[in-house]
């Protein structure tokens, strides 16, 4: 159970489900499109006026990204109208984010916690995806007020600097760093938080150098690290990209016969990652991102597994210890399955052959490759779930292309804008897929429209000499 105090900061005490407030009379309404946004993420305040996310069953829930997603919002709106009661809101929010973050901390944290509801991920963790959202909002507000917002800037950006094996988001390799939107092991490779992270760095720079912060040792390793990876996050066999690189399918052994067939382990290797056991004695209802023993019956043994691409092309290898009561052969399957625009995973369809091992009475120790296919699909490719007035979305292949035409155009990088253009153009196949073709599935971007392309060119067209 966790504490009163801690199930209040984080929106956990239950509210009638009746209450429901709105913003402030006094300030201009946000575009249609942002309204339509904030629909979607069912934004709710409570009684002090403080931006919750209204769940299903009538709780109000702290979303640590919505605030600096209204500050945005409604600096924009500032900008554009000079009306000071768009700033006196979007810093008024802002100081209601600031009381909710992790106490005793020198760095600002917002923490996601399971009995939010929030996420599907079963502990406790702050994203690079949220912590850069305050990045970008406060470095906003501090340019607009200076002075005023520099600690808890400084504090936002150092927050991207703790190491994943301390609790953080930061992964160092030797190709570069990158900072993880869902903090796991093995680490997930979130395409779409990594680069949204570096942008938003990007775009605070001057702010943050005002800070005596030196973010560009961060930056280039990051974008070392993009340059690195991203060839494998294309996944032009449904014109589309990964969401990320580790995903989650299943692996099954077989016997010829009943041989009585035990599991005593069973692991996946991911060349240049920690080794991962499997649970044998799983919760019922465990999550698919730890690998576990999901069936047995004495001739299958069927394991739910995590693997990843980032070892490509060195292939991710199961190991296993198996007991029998007489001699057998045992065959090893891999799942597989085809995209479908509304799933966030793999279905299991079908199943690859990937091995057989001569098993013999007693125990058996046994290893093999996971080979690699043209489409590594455990590896999903972005969706188009995100449900926006009615219509269904894919946001995650477009902002891959966007926050990869704004990286080119802050840093020079010429793979950014070559990889933002080709993977633009696969938007042109989306009207003849078959499984893009309900009506109620948007063929274009839910923020950007027909526009799309002609904002994509507009970074791309710009003079840009290389400084990162």
């Amino acid at each position: 159970m966790i504490g009163h105090s801690i199930r209040k900061r984080i929106g956990l005490v239950r509210r009638p489900a009746a209450i429901r407030r709105s913003f402030p009379s006094s300030l201009p309404p946000l575009p249609e499109a942002r309204q339509a946004v904030y629909e979607y993420y069912r934004l709710d305040f409570d009684a002090n006026g403080c931006p919750m996310r209204r769940m299903p069953d009538g709780r109000l829930v702290f979303h640590p990204i919505l605030i600096p997603y209204l500050v945005a919002d409604y600096l924009n709106l500032y900008r554009t109208t000079k009306d000071p009661a768009c700033l006196d809101y979007a810093r008024q929010v802002m100081d209601m984010a600031l009381s909710r973050a992790e106490p005793g901390r020198d760095e600002l944290l917002f923490y996601y916690e399971p009995e939010g509801g929030l996420t599907a991920m079963p502990h406790r963790f702050y994203s690079a995806l949220t912590q850069s959202w305050y990045v970008k909002s406060l470095a906003q507000l501090e340019k607009i007020c200076p002075g005023a917002y520099r600690e808890q800037l400084a504090r936002a950006f150092a927050s991207l600097l703790i190491p994943i094996d301390q609790g953080g988001v930061l992964v160092r390799r030797d190709f570069g760093w990158l900072v993880e939107e869902y903090p796991h092991e093995p680490p997930l490779y979130t395409l779409n938080g990594w680069l949204t992270a570096i942008r938003w760095v990007l775009e605070a720079l001057p702010e943050l150098e005002q800070c005596n912060l030196d973010c560009r040792e961060f930056l280039r390793r990051n974008l070392d690290a993009v340059e690195h990876l991203l060839p494998l996050y294309d996944a032009a066999f449904c014109w589309n990209t990964r969401y990320q690189l580790t995903g989650f399918t299943r692996l099954k052994i077989v016997t010829d016969r009943r041989a009585g067939m035990t599991c005593g382990s069973f692991g996946i290797d991911i060349p240049g990652e920690t080794p991962l056991q499997a649970d044998l004695s799983p919760p019922a209802q465990s999550p698919r991102w730890h690998s576990h023993l999901e069936r047995q019956d004495g001739r299958l043994l069927q394991f739910n597994i995590v693997q990843s691409m980032i070892s490509y092309p060195l292939a991710n290898r199961y190991r296993a210890e198996i007991r029998c009561d007489q001699d057998c052969t045992a065959t090893v399957f891999v799942a597989d399955g085809d995209y479908d625009p509304a799933l966030t995973a793999m279905p299991t369809t079908r199943w690859r052959e990937i091995g057989r091992h001569d098993l013999r009475t007693g125990s058996n120790q046994i290893d093999g490759d996971i080979p690699f296919d043209d489409r590594n699909i455990f590896a999903y490719p972005t969706n188009f779930k995100k449900k926006i007035a009615g219509r269904f979305y894919n946001a995650y292949h477009i902002v891959h292309v966007i926050d990869l035409a704004v990286m080119y155009a802050g840093t020079g990088r010429q793979m950014f804008a070559d990889t933002a253009r080709k993977w633009l153009s696969y938007m042109d196949h989306w009207p003849e897929m078959q499984v893009l073709a309900d009506p109620q599935t948007s063929k274009t971007s839910h923020v950007y429209g027909d526009d799309l392309s002609a904002v994509v060119e507009r970074y791309l067209s710009r003079p840009v000499i290389r400084t990162l």
